[in-house]
């Protein structure tokens, strides 16, 4: 499975903006390094525990990677 580095909280910054800035970062330096392989299927829930933080903000991260058309998303 692939590896996604474990957040950790930031100091000062709203938690929730933080936490979701954190994962995003992190989603993208995993894409950009090949962490995170071009066809390989992750799932939300798969990445959430990875980097031990709920769906929510892995949700956001990804529709945000997808906006910049980093990644496609695809329901199975």
């Amino acid at each position: 499975m692939n590896q996604v580095s474990m957040l950790t909280p930031a100091d000062g910054a709203s938690h929730e903006q933080t936490l979701q800035s954190r994962v995003y970062a992190s989603l993208r330096q995993s894409l950009l390094n090949g962490d995170i392989a071009p066809g390989n299927p992750v799932t939300i829930r798969g990445l959430a525990a990875q980097l031990e933080v709920s769906a929510q903000p892995v949700r956001e991260a990804l529709r945000r990677l997808t906006a910049e058309r980093a990644l496609q998303l695809s329901a199975t």
